[in-house]
């Protein structure tokens, strides 16, 4: 294989590697939310539902219980709003499956990178075949892949896969301040 092919499916399975990283943290990130969230919900619900029914069995008159009963329902409902306004389960199983998809991605770059039994053509056919599929699972999961936390580079702008330049891209060689010298006399 030439060594440009090597170095681009090599590439192409680093890329797909960090991408389904990303992917698996934002779901199991979700994951892990909704279920404290949930639990947290419940625990309050049953809180509430002993208050009210200790007013309502006029055990204890005080009025602090019910302010107390209708604090905990307040919080609860919060709390359940704040499990439906992230991710759905949909979603996150769309999640699992893009990682999933780029992990079957960069196995195949693998596996045909140790191929020695094709032919120059061949594997420059199915790099083209692998760039398509990455292409197509970027698009589609772009916007989980920008949750990610590892979707932040020092710039704050989006995630860019490594292209193994050492250096930096052109437009910050052209805006690149220039500082004046350190000047130790001073």
């Amino acid at each position: 294989m030439e060594e440009d092919l090597e170095y681009e499916f090599r590439r192409l399975a680093r890329n797909a590697a960090q991408k389904r990283d990303m992917l698996l943290e934002v779901a199991s990130r979700q994951t892990y939310r909704r279920k404290r969230l949930n639990i947290t919900a419940g625990v309050l619900s049953l809180l509430s539902a002993a208050t009210v029914t200790s007013v309502l069995a006029d055990y204890t008159p005080d009025p602090a219980m019910k302010l107390i009963a209708a604090g905990f329902s307040v919080i609860s409902g919060l709390i359940s709003l704040l499990v439906n306004s992230g991710l759905k389960d949909v979603e996150v199983l769309d999640l699992y499956t893009g990682a999933s998809g780029y992990l079957s991605l960069r196995e195949r770059a693998n596996r045909t990178r140790f191929n020695t039994s094709l032919d120059d053509q061949k594997i420059q056919n199915l790099l083209e075949e692998y760039q398509d599929l990455y292409g197509e699972l970027d698009l589609k999961y772009q916007r989980y892949i920008a949750m990610s936390r590892g979707a932040k580079n020092g710039s704050g702008s989006a995630f860019v896969p490594s292209f193994e330049s050492k250096k930096p891209p052109l437009i910050q060689r052209v805006f690149r301040k220039k500082r004046p010298p350190f000047d130790s006399t001073d």
